[in-house]
């Protein structure tokens, strides 16, 4: 699927500074998961907080909507972002060659 396609089929929360889209969040809510389906940030803006304000944004939505856990995939080649989600208290569920599985549990 490409950023397209997630835009059309998942909801789509964007963060913007004088009309200007910084950041955006793509969560996506089937009948057993919750994924954060994509989450992106102006590169000017990164390093803020913007990224952690998003992903409590994500699980406030999955909890919201009845899920126990929310689930994301990221590249195995961004060692960093992967560093950042177990800070943040995700977990690795599984990795393959390109993929990074990851989970967390909410309260």
């Amino acid at each position: 699927m490409d950023y397209k396609d997630e835009i059309s089929s998942f909801p789509v929360w964007v963060v913007e500074v004088n009309n200007n889209v910084i950041a955006s969040l793509i969560l996506s809510f089937e009948a057993n998961n919750a994924s954060l389906a994509n989450i992106a940030i102006h590169p000017d803006f990164q390093g803020k907080g913007l990224g952690k304000f998003l992903l409590n944004f994500a699980e406030k939505e999955a909890i919201t909507k009845g899920y126990s856990d929310i689930h994301l995939a990221t590249h195995a080649l961004f060692t960093e972002n992967v560093l950042i989600y177990n800070k943040l208290g995700w977990v690795v569920l599984n990795e393959d060659e390109t993929k990074v599985y990851m989970k967390k549990y909410l309260r």
